[in-house]
């Protein structure tokens, strides 16, 4: 009882922050100023104890973020197959479509410009939508409203549009998937239980 008591807090200890988890997602964001899509750094840390993904994007000012709970994070992936069928429907029919899918609430909000201080936000809503490029190229959309600091009502962002292709929407669905985490975790704490070794 006691070896099992020192392993569990020796297990809690190790990752008493998120870990990075995935950043090889390509969503894009819309540049208003050369009129094309550009790349954004998309990237996923996962917090093993608590079960949440905060999610970072570097758009082209701000760094912005956002948590999801696990229960939010399932939500997302039904979304996402949501999504992967009306995709086939769509090129099947050769039709182009705009229109929300589903909304999906996060845990809380964050952001920073630049070098500067990170300011967070209660819990907000991102819309899922369905946006068609050509009648054979469909996009999965987040859209945000405005997030407000609560610590200063004047600090306010709206975070770019973010668009993925349909294999990037694919491979986030996966990414989130239980499957996905619960490998991660046992890799994790082996990788960890290894560094341990060498302190």
């Amino acid at each position: 009882m006691k070896f099992f008591l020192i392993l569990v807090i020796f297990n809690m200890s190790l990752f008493s922050e998120p870990i990075l988890y995935k950043n090889d997602i390509k969503p894009k964001y819309f540049n208003s100023v050369w009129k094309r899509q550009n790349e954004v750094d998309f990237r996923i840390y996962y917090d093993v104890e608590q079960e949440f993904f905060d999610i970072y994007v570097d758009e082209s000012i701000y760094t912005i973020g956002f948590t999801l709970s696990r229960i939010e994070a399932d939500a997302l992936i039904k979304t996402i197959e949501k999504y992967k069928k009306w995709n086939i429907k769509a090129s099947r029919k050769k039709i182009t479509l705009e229109k929300e899918i589903s909304k999906i609430s996060v845990e809380k909000t964050f952001w920073k410009a630049s070098h500067g201080d990170w300011n967070f936000s209660s819990q907000s809503i991102i819309s899922v939508g369905f946006f068609s490029q050509t009648a054979t190229r469909h996009q999965l959309t987040f859209s945000f409203p405005e997030w407000t600091s609560n610590d200063n009502r004047y600090m306010t962002v709206r975070p770019e549009t973010l668009y993925f292709s349909y294999k990037e929407a694919l491979k986030l669905k996966k990414i989130l998937s239980k499957t996905e985490t619960s490998k991660f975790i046992i890799e994790s704490k082996k990788r960890a239980k290894i560094e341990s070794e060498f302190q």
